[in-house]
């Protein structure tokens, strides 16, 4: 389910299912990740598909993705939706680099 703040906002978090069972065991990295990418592309596009459906005047118009999750950016490019992919990680490097600069 979408979660909404307080104020009228545009942009809404949502989650979508793993594919997963509650008890699976999630520090196996191979099996969650073979299940994320099994599952998850088909749940992201239902669920565009549900909200562009909704309401034609909310149209969801852009995906922004981490870029280790590369599925949403192909299911947004499969759907005609412009992309974006953001690599968080950087952020912290650069702090490091901007901190320690010697340490590079």
């Amino acid at each position: 389910m979408p979660v909404k703040n307080e104020e009228k906002s545009q942009i809404r978090l949502v989650s979508i299912p793993d594919g997963l069972d509650p008890g699976d065991d999630r520090t196996d990295v191979l099996k969650v990740t073979e299940s994320i990418l099994k599952n998850m592309p088909g749940h992201f596009k239902d669920l565009i598909e549900k909200i562009n459906q909704s309401n034609d005047d909310e149209q969801i118009s852009c995906i922004i993705a981490d870029a280790t999750f590369g599925w949403a950016l192909e299911v947004a490019e499969k759907m005609g939706i412009k992309r974006a992919a953001v690599w968080p990680c950087w952020s912290r490097k650069l702090g490091l680099y901007t901190s320690y600069p010697e340490a590079y």
